[in-house]
């Protein structure tokens, strides 16, 4: 099960030493811009333990106290914190869990419990759901996240279109979104969990493919590529590290999915799957350069060229690992005049 925090104070931003704590205590910590902290803590540790070193610090940097919502998805742990009023409950048939005291305000949603936590929201506070979905669901007398719960998939889908099976699955409760590695800035680590194992290579190969967009959209937030790909591949028996190299930065999820995929493959991994975490290292600014209209071959054009290549030889190295001998580029002098002397040698 996963153990999802998600942590927020008044102060304008998370502390700096409060997020050196966080990515010794667990190597996924998100940082939002709004000030909001998400961390997974699973296999951690006691996450009581952490949570209150957490919470401790960040009290004795800003002098303020730390709300944190505690459950199994992002959707839930930041809802139970962005909430304006707890569900009802009673202590046989318990919710969620409350504390609070000088350093912590924590809020735990109890496993199992989530789509209850969720049936009395009402649509306005209901985060997945666009502001114009929610009038159009309120016309025809749906007002809650439990109501949409208790809709059928084909009912929800005429109402809302394509996006309406996420949507039914986040009103239960149900969100697979993982929490990413962002802190440090000097790497990104994308967690993909198959909870009973999955050895359908097609299933794996469109989660990696899925996760490579959103590292592309990662890299290019920051302006940034990556020079090192890494894998952690965790079967029933086996957990094994891959790692691959390159000789220039890269961004571009086509060529992240090339790389990470052909990596897989080149494992040769027979049992089921069971976690694989991806990591970018050698994380650096990119140099970008204005296009230039005015001359028939421009500096982008041959960038253009320079990066196709580079995705061929880097396909063509994990197609044939150890096996590429790459020549001395020609000089373009030297070719020029080659033309008018068949006998220059090259």
């Amino acid at each position: 099960m996963r153990k999802i925090a998600f942590l927020t104070t008044k102060a304008a931003e998370f502390p700096e030493d409060a997020l050196k704590l966080c990515s010794e205590l667990t190597p996924l910590v998100e940082p939002l811009e709004n000030g909001g902290v998400f961390l997974d803590i699973s296999g951690c540790g006691s996450s009581a333990k952490i949570l209150s070193a957490v919470a401790h610090e960040v009290y004795q940097l800003s002098n303020s106290p730390v709300e944190i919502g505690l459950a199994n998805s992002k959707l839930l742990a930041k809802t139970a914190i962005a909430r304006r009023e707890l569900p009802a409950q009673n202590k046989k048939n318990q919710i969620y869990r409350y504390i609070v005291n000088n350093e912590i305000k924590l809020i735990q949603v109890i496993h199992g419990r989530e789509q209850k936590f969720l049936a009395s929201i009402s649509l306005k506070e209901f985060s997945p759901l666009a502001p114009k979905d929610a009038r159009k669901l309120s016309r025809i007398g749906i007002n809650t996240v439990g109501e949409i719960a208790a809709l059928s998939s084909m009912q929800l889908q005429s109402l809302l279109g394509n996006d309406a099976y996420i949507l039914l699955e986040q009103s239960k409760g149900i969100d697979r979104s993982p929490v990413l590695g962002l802190y440090p800035p000097g790497h990104i680590i994308y967690p993909l969990y198959f909870s009973e194992g999955c050895a359908d290579l097609l299933i794996i190969e469109r989660q990696i493919k899925d996760a490579c967009r959103v590292l592309e959209a990662a890299l290019i937030q920051r302006e940034s590529g990556f020079s090192c790909l890494s894998m952690e591949l965790q079967t029933e028996t086996h957990h094994m590290r891959l790692e691959k190299k390159l000789n220039r930065l890269c961004y571009q999820a086509e060529s992240l999915v090339h790389l990470t995929i052909g990596l897989l493959e080149g494992a040769g991994i027979r049992e089921a799957l069971q976690q694989c975490i991806i990591k970018l290292d050698g994380i650096a600014l990119l140099s970008w350069r204005e296009q230039d209209l005015f001359t028939q071959t421009s500096t982008y054009q041959k960038e253009q060229k320079d990066q196709q290549l580079q995705f061929a030889l880097n396909n063509l190295e994990n197609k044939f690992p150890g096996m590429l001998l790459k020549g001395q580029e020609i000089n373009r002098r030297e070719q020029i005049l080659s033309l008018w002397d068949p006998w220059r040698q090259i």
